[in-house]
This record gives C-alpha cells, sequence and structure tokens, in this order.
C-alpha cells in the first residue's frame, strides 16, 4: 500500500474579493507509514503517521501572496476553513494554496456601485421654484408693509 498525496478543494470555485469560500483538504500526514510492513520474518503493521501538525493557507494571484489562515488537520487528515478572498485580488485566475498543494480559483469581477438618492434634475427645479415663491411672497409683504 501507499500513502495518498494531499488534495484540497475550494467551494465556490469562483468569486469576488470578500466573498467567504471553504477550502477543504485532505490526507495531511506528517510522514507516509505503510499500513504493512514486510521483512525476512513478515509482515507487520505499522501504526499510522499522527495528522500534519499545521498547514499555511495562502491565496496567489501573480506575483502576489496574500496569506488566509492556519489549518489543523484531525484525526482522519483533513479540515476544513473558511476564508475570505483578499480585497486587493482582480479578477482572473488565482490559486489556493495550501502548503504547496493548489486549487485553482477565479476572482470574479466586483459589481458596480449601487445607485443611491434620487436624481437630482427634480430636486434642482423644486428648490428653484420654492426660492422663487420665497421671493415673492417676501416682495409681496415688504409692498404691504410700506403701504400701512
Amino acid at each position: 500500500m501507499s500513502c495518498a498525496a494531499p488534495t484540497i478543494e475550494v467551494a465556490p470555485a469562483s468569486g469576488r474579493p470578500g466573498t467567504d469560500v471553504v477550502v477543504t483538504g485532505q490526507h495531511f500526514a506528517a510522514d507516509c507509514n505503510d499500513t504493512v510492513q514486510c521483512d525476512p520474518s513478515g509482515c507487520h503493521p505499522q501504526p499510522p503517521a499522527p495528522p500534519t501538525e499545521s498547514v499555511e493557507l495562502t491565496f496567489v494571484q501573480g506575483e502576489q501572496t496574500w496569506p488566509l489562515t492556519t489549518a489543523h488537520p484531525d484525526q482522519t487528515y483533513g479540515f476544513t476553513e473558511t476564508v475570505t478572498v483578499p480585497s486587493g485580488a482582480t479578477p482572473g485566475p488565482a490559486l489556493v494554496r495550501a502548503d504547496g498543494f493548489e486549487a485553482s480559483f477565479d476572482v470574479s469581477a466586483r459589481p458596480p456601485l449601487a445607485r443611491t438618492g434620487v436624481p437630482a434634475g427634480p430636486m434642482v427645479s423644486a428648490g428653484v421654484l420654492l426660492a422663487a415663491s420665497g421671493l415673492v411672497l417676501l416682495r409681496l409683504r415688504t409692498r404691504r408693509l410700506r403701504h400701512t
């Protein structure tokens, strides 16, 4: 028997900067102890290797690398971590790395900024109308005061 190589998966496999994604790793053993070792006296079961103590997760895009978190594989040699796509990532291909093992990720474009408020045109027109009305009322009052 031989040991399985570590693997990682990212779900979802694409997202915008700031999106949370789940990284799942499997087969992160500290060493590769085959389950049976044979010598001239016979074959003997071997104790399993312990899990890797820690696995550094990074996000890589071009020449830029962002640290994400440190995972700690459990007794099944696996881990699951929720991480955030770095805010500095740009649209295009990227990688999530776990101690040299990789999973592809596609950074999607940022959404356009939400439009807030109201159109300025009607507000400006209403302001001009109110100011003109105020001037007319002020002028009428001034005339009344002069005639009394």
